[in-house]
């Protein structure tokens, strides 16, 4: 293992956009799983296109970047806080570094002064289809290198391929009625933010939303346009949760994971409750729309399953209340 030592600061993200970013990486899992022979072959195309020694493709995780496909490093991640590809994803261009001593950026970096001694770099951005950045499709030389626009051109189009794979993950954990993720997505997505904020020794809070009325537009306007009112529904979840983990798990359930306060929290569902009923109001459904809310406050030992089995209770109990 390489001596690197965390001392060089993440670019700064603002923090909304950043907890969608990870979400969505979260969502696809990703992070941590077995090779994939698809991936392989793009990375090891990258590799002997460009005669390099070292091709990667990156994922930038919290404070890690960890590689789906490794062709030329004897390491599975690095800090994030060292690495190239976050100053990558932050542009809508490849980055390229052709000679790392010359570059302010990363002249004192330990991935240049010690092991692997980078001094090409260039990455091009791997892209979800919510259009967040994932991580990047690199290539990494031990001596400075000129590229021309034939060759970032070329990196480009790989990259492309990586993200045609990354479209069909993303497919499969997205509830298409609503664009949420679905209940494979959130759990991918959720288990791996509650873990994070448990080894950080923050507090996750899970509310559990159940919607009423949704059968009764169904019968009064069939089940078409009660698809189209669910689509308005979760647009509407959506904005009151936009930095918070949140999904469909069944036809009038709703749930949302976020490591913010409880009283925003329940500000925020508050205000889907009032935005859902003037909506409904101003629609002319013919039917009030509401919620029973369950919220549960995640302790050190919970996993997913054992939170949302609460809040799930605390929101039938919250139903039975009203």
């Amino acid at each position: 293992m390489y001596g690197w030592a965390s001392t060089f600061g993440a670019l700064p993200v603002a923090a909304t956009a950043e907890r969608a970013r990870i979400t969505t990486l979260f969502s696809l899992g990703l992070l941590d799983s077995r090779p994939e022979l698809r991936l392989d072959r793009i990375t090891r195309l990258a590799q002997r296109l460009f005669d390099v020694p070292i091709a990667l493709i990156s994922l930038v995780d919290h404070d890690r970047q960890w590689f789906k496909s490794n062709i030329g490093l004897d390491v599975a991640e690095t800090p994030r806080d060292i690495s190239f590809c976050t100053h990558a994803i932050e542009g809508l261009d490849p980055m390229v570094v052709e000679d790392a001593t010359a570059d302010p950026r990363f002249a004192r970096n330990p991935l240049v002064t010690g092991d692997p001694s980078i001094r090409f770099y260039a990455g091009a951005p791997i892209t979800a289809p919510d259009g967040r950045r994932l991580g990047t499709l690199c290539v990494i030389d031990r001596r400075p290198r000129e590229v021309d626009t034939a060759d970032v051109d070329a990196l480009v189009e790989l990259a492309d391929l990586v993200d045609h794979e990354i479209q069909l993950r993303y497919l499969a954990s997205i509830d298409p009625s609503t664009g949420l993720l679905n209940h494979r997505g959130f759990f991918l997505a959720a288990s791996r933010m509650l873990v994070h904020a448990q080894a950080m020794g923050s507090t996750s809070v899970l509310a559990c939303v159940h919607v009423i009325g949704m059968r009764a537009v169904k019968d009064r306007w069939g089940h078409d346009e009660a698809e189209l009112v669910t689509g308005d529904l979760a647009t509407m979840f959506r904005d009151c949760f936009d930095d918070a983990v949140i999904g469909r798990l069944s036809g009038d359930e709703l749930v949302v994971l976020t490591d913010g306060p409880l009283p925003d929290l329940g500000a925020r569902l508050e205000r889907f409750r009032r935005d859902l009923a003037s909506w409904a109001a101003a629609a002319n459904l013919g039917v009030d729309l509401g919620i029973h809310v369950g919220i549960e406050v995640a302790t050190p030992e919970d996993d997913l399953s054992a939170l949302l089995e609460r809040a799930d209770r605390a929101a039938r109990l919250d139903a039975h209340r009203g």
